[in-house]
């Protein structure tokens, strides 16, 4: 997901483990951060989907590696809750 600025990644699967980390990559330097995530942060997973409205970013699922998610959470860019 992206706002023109930075592509976001939250999650995801390397291949051994279920990640939930969140990243920025810059789209004008191309380099990347950690985010911090204040509050709940969602469960590792993969195959969930992600969309940005406003200045949110709503993440919806996934798979936990033995289960379906049916979760919702969402991350405010102005406050980093």
């Amino acid at each position: 997901v992206g706002d023109g600025k930075f592509l976001y990644i939250q999650g995801g699967y390397d291949g051994l483990e279920r990640k939930d980390d969140f990243f920025a990559c810059s789209l004008d330097t191309y380099t990347w951060t950690q985010l911090a995530c204040m509050g709940n942060a969602p469960s590792p997973r993969y195959f969930h989907s992600c969309v940005m409205y406003g200045s949110k970013l709503f993440l919806y699922g996934g798979y936990s590696g033995s289960q379906r998610l049916s979760d919702m959470y969402a991350y405010d860019f102005e406050t980093n809750h």
